[in-house]
């Protein structure tokens, strides 16, 4: 994945093997600590519709090294056991520098208690 510039990007839809209980979003961007991506989520089950897109939480002035690796991890988001999950990213240039999102992943979680 190599995007930049300006717009929107939506990812592919990606379904899990399970019912997915929290999603965790990571990327790499050039320009991390300049706040140039915002990112959403959204997710369904079979049979559904998408819900609204919810915006990722990420706090950059927690985020070490971000100029130097341009890492960035999301807050986890918590979804209701969902097997499809789509992302978009929204692309903002400001001051002329430009965002270029350089690779993203998905981490979809089961929060399961062993008794």
């Amino acid at each position: 994945m190599n995007q930049e510039g300006q717009g929107n990007y939506i990812t592919p839809e990606i379904k899990a093997p399970f019912g997915a209980t929290h999603i965790g979003l990571h990327w790499r961007e050039k320009n991390a600590n300049e706040n140039l991506l915002t990112v959403f989520l959204r997710t369904r089950n079979d049979g559904e519709e998408y819900g609204k897109w919810e915006k990722a939480n990420v706090e950059l002035e927690e985020v070490r090294d971000d100029e130097k690796n341009e890492e960035i991890f999301a807050s986890l988001i918590g979804v209701e056991n969902k097997n499809y999950v789509q992302a978009m990213v929204e692309f903002v240039s400001q001051n002329d520098k430009n965002p270029k999102l350089k690779e993203f992943t998905f981490t979809l979680a089961l929060d399961h208690q062993i008794n």
